[in-house]
């Protein structure tokens, strides 16, 4: 089996005002399974299953909850304060 990293493809998808952070792996005209993780994890949580999924033909999308992972934004951080 290959490595993960020859497997996944990391990319960004625009989707109502935000970017998110996401792993793709497989054919793009596979079946579609999205992988949703839980909290406070990121799509690397799904690391043993995406190349299974993929290598038998499956579309895989692992993305990242907003505002975690990449999506955790420096500037969001800092705008926040307590009160």
């Amino acid at each position: 089996m290959s490595k993960l990293t020859d497997t996944v493809r990391l990319s960004r998808i625009a989707t109502k005002g935000i970017h998110l952070h996401v792993a793709e792996a497989g054919p793009l005209n596979g079946p579609l399974v999205f992988l949703l993780h839980g909290f406070p994890k990121f799509w690397y949580s799904w690391r043993n299953q995406i190349q299974p999924l993929a290598s038998r033909g499956f579309r895989i999308i692992a993305p990242d909850r907003r505002g975690y992972n990449v999506d955790f934004s420096a500037t969001w951080r800092m705008t926040q304060t307590l009160r």
